[in-house]
């Protein structure tokens, strides 16, 4: 993306976005996971529907006066299911299944809304380096506070 920046419009808000998921053996072993990450929450393995929400606020280390930038996170325990049929003169079978369990983290690292000016192109690289800073922060060090 960074090549581009230069020839971008504009912009007076950017984010960075992406969706990380990490393979577990079962669902319990999702939810432990991610009481690992979450430790101001309790995750119990016992629980059969999680999902983890959180907006923080972070400061941006690029100075651009009244600049916030948002750190949506949402964390969750996902199943994926897949089935193999197979049909051969006879009613279809079911011949194989596997479940996969996963530990999820959705990250959505914004510039706020509230900031109405034009971004300086000089400083959109910086920015954008900031956010993926912040999200690869939360995806290593969990729900932290500071």
């Amino acid at each position: 993306m960074e090549p581009r920046l230069p020839t971008l419009p504009p912009v007076n808000r950017i984010a960075f976005l992406t969706t990380l998921m990490q393979e577990v053996d079962t669902r319990e072993d999702a939810y432990r996971r991610l009481d690992q990450f979450l430790r101001h929450t309790e995750v119990h393995p016992e629980a059969t529907d999680f999902i983890y929400r959180i907006n923080r606020r972070r400061a941006p280390r690029v100075a651009l006066e009244e600049l916030d930038i948002n750190c949506l996170v949402t964390w969750s325990a996902g199943k994926v299911v897949t089935s193999l049929f197979a049909q051969a003169g006879g009613p279809r079978r079911e011949v194989e299944r596997k479940e996969r369990h996963f530990a999820m983290l959705e990250l959505d690292v914004n510039t706020s809304q509230d900031f109405k000016t034009v971004i300086p192109p000089v400083n959109l690289e910086g920015l954008l380096r900031n956010l993926a800073e912040i999200a690869t922060d939360v995806a290593t060090r969990g729900d932290v506070r500071d």
